[in-house]
Parts: C-alpha cells; structure tokens; sequence
C-alpha cells in the first residue's frame, strides 16, 4: 500500500556515527547518504531546553530466520523519549518514501484478527514501554496502555496481506518487531520494522519517523533519514 505521510517540519541535530553495512538481501541495502549517520537527536520544543528524541536507524543487519529476508526490508530502530511527554510507537508513521513520492509501508507483523495467538518472546530489553491494548496478548509480560490507542484496521487488513504472499513471519521475526505501543519519559524500546521491498529502479530512500504525544496525539517532530539503495 502506498500511503502519503504529513509533513511536519523540525530541526534536526546529527549525532552519533554510520554503520557497517552488511548485505542482508539481494535488493535494497541501504547506505547513509553522503556519509550522514543514521542516528538523529530530534528537538521538541514544547519539552523545554534539551527536550529530545533519540533515534538511531540501522539498517541491513538483520540475523535471524531466515537468514536471508529478501521479500521484506528490515530495519532495526532504537527510539528513546528523553522530553517529558509519552510518546506512541505506530506502525504507520513510519515509511520509506523515495523522491518522486513512492511510500512503502512498514507492514504489522501481527495478524490483529486472528482468534488464537502464541506469546511472543521479545529479543530487545525494552525500558519504560507500555503496548499498545490490541497487541497486548501478544506480550503478555508487558504492561498494556490503558489510555486511548486507535486501532487502524484498514491499514492493518490492507499491510499485513503483503505477508501472505511469502508465507512470513517467522516466529523469529515475530520476536525481533518492534510492538506498538507508549514509551515513557526515559524509556527506550528497541525492534524491527519490516518494508514493503524497494522497487528495482529506486536510488534512494528517507527513513521517515512521525514522533507523536501519545495523549494530546501533538505531533511533535519528524524524522528524515536519507540513503542510498544498492
């Protein structure tokens, strides 16, 4: 599904350093543009002085089962909530968007629908985290949010179809996704986010990243991380 994201403008403040890259697909190893890191420190002005966000991006280091994931794009992200505002973790506000417009969606890897489920053991320690309430039986040994968390069932049915073209995920792909959900002031969550495959012609890609309150739903700042495709 290829869906439009809004765009709200915010400064951003390059840390951290690049990655090594190792090939993890036959398409679609994404390389930092012009050498730029794939960690960002994103400002929130409403948080007061040295209010932020903490991204880091990691693509192309994918080990797991498979061991090669050449049908999806995976993406390991690490976000930490250093403002004094929860934010939401949801899988559509994030995309890979090229320059002409194209968007690929990152696909939920849960089936929402689906009567039975299995717990899922999580890979990443997760700090201050709290999951999303239709995702909640998934993990059941983190706390579920209580407040308002919307349930976007169109782009659910729509985005996890992509999977059953493959007959993914894998159990280790379940264990290794990023789960939607709250991240409190001081948390830290970390996970995979899975792309619709880039297309043969792509050059280049932005990592895009909506950072939203996850009470007032402000949006509070955008991310943009450029690279490369090889």
């Amino acid at each position: 599904m290829k869906a439009m994201l809004t765009k709200v403008s915010a400064g951003l403040l390059l840390v951290g350093s690049s990655w090594a890259i190792t090939a993890c697909a036959t398409r679609g190893t994404l390389v930092p543009l012009k050498g730029e890191s794939s960690a960002l420190a994103l400002p929130i002005e409403r948080g007061g002085q040295g209010a932020k966000v903490l991204l880091e991006v990691r693509p192309n280091v994918w080990k797991g089962v498979p061991d090669r994931l050449t049908k999806v794009t995976p993406v390991l992200v690490s976000i930490e909530n250093d403002q004094p505002e929860s934010i939401r973790i949801r899988y559509n506000e994030f995309a890979l968007r090229t320059p002409d417009g194209r968007v690929y969606c990152a696909l939920p890897p849960f089936d929402i629908n689906e009567s039975q489920s299995v717990p899922v053991p999580t890979v990443y320690p997760m700090a201050g985290f709290w999951v999303a309430p239709y995702q909640a039986r998934f993990f059941p040994r983190f706390r579920r949010w209580g407040g308002a968390f919307a349930y976007d069932p169109l782009y659910f049915q729509t985005n996890f179809s992509y999977w059953q073209r493959f007959n993914l995920p894998t159990a280790d792909m379940l264990a290794k996704a990023l789960p939607e959900g709250v991240l409190e002031p001081q948390g830290k969550v970390t996970g995979f986010l899975y792309f619709e495959n880039i297309e043969p012609d792509v050059e280049e890609v932005e990592f895009v990243a909506q950072i939203v309150a996850a009470k007032s739903k402000a949006r509070l700042a955008e991310a943009r991380i450029p690279f490369d495709v090889d």
